[in-house]
């Protein structure tokens, strides 16, 4: 799970903490959005004993993003999976999609990496990672998540987001942001062992380690 939503402040013998917003719009089968949004981070090389967290959340009725917040032990880490679905009964289809984004996090920090804008739409080559499985099949199908395929896009939507983590979250009322948005994430666009990987980035300035104006998390 993520941060404690009634915590007043960060417990740091938890770890350090990171945050991203993920939006999708499925484009593929409008009538299925997500209800649910998150992201699996594999430890790359820190004192985390824990070799992948996954955390996510339900996206909120009359939204489309879901904000995540998780702990972890200062070191490198990369998000290697994005994850969720639409459950809309009797419908339950699910998103797991294979990327890479690495990032860092320091100690005693709350690390916003940004946002991560997610596109389902019908796969054009057979050959293109699903947006999720094949099973089961009807589930799957209706949803577009086997059918269709996720385009990515990086964003900085700092002040934007920040002021809804801090509306969230009452630890991040007086709490110092390290703004470090994910550069780039690649992804294996086909499902072949010779798959040519398409590198997202960014879409504006890259800011790192600019923190905000504030006393810092107790």
């Amino acid at each position: 799970m993520g941060l404690d939503k009634a915590a007043t402040h960060a417990d740091w013998s938890k770890g350090s903490v990171v945050m991203v917003s993920v939006n999708m719009n499925n484009e593929y089968r409008p009538s299925y959005g997500a209800t649910r949004l998150g992201v699996v981070v594999k430890k790359v090389k820190s004192d985390d004993a824990r070799s992948v967290v996954m955390v996510s959340e339900p996206v909120v009725d009359g939204k489309s993003e879901a904000l995540l917040t998780q702990q972890v032990a200062p070191g490198s880490y990369s998000i290697n999976t994005l994850y969720g679905g639409s459950f809309k009964f009797p419908i339950v289809g699910s998103i797991d999609f294979s990327v890479d984004a690495p990032f860092e996090v320091a100690p005693n920090t709350v690390v916003y990496l940004g946002h991560i804008s997610l596109v389902n739409r019908e796969k054009q080559n057979p050959d293109d990672q699903a947006t999720g499985s094949a099973i089961p099949l009807i589930d799957q199908a209706v949803s577009g998540f086997s059918g269709g395929t996720l385009h990515v896009s990086l964003m900085d939507h700092f002040d934007r987001d920040i002021a809804d983590f801090k509306r969230e979250y009452p630890a991040f009322q007086n709490a110092t942001v390290v703004r470090a948005p994910l550069a780039q994430m690649s992804i294996d666009r086909k499902t072949g062992s010779s798959a040519p990987k398409i590198v997202v980035k960014l879409d504006s300035k890259v800011i790192v380690a600019e923190t905000t104006p504030s006393t810092p998390a107790q």
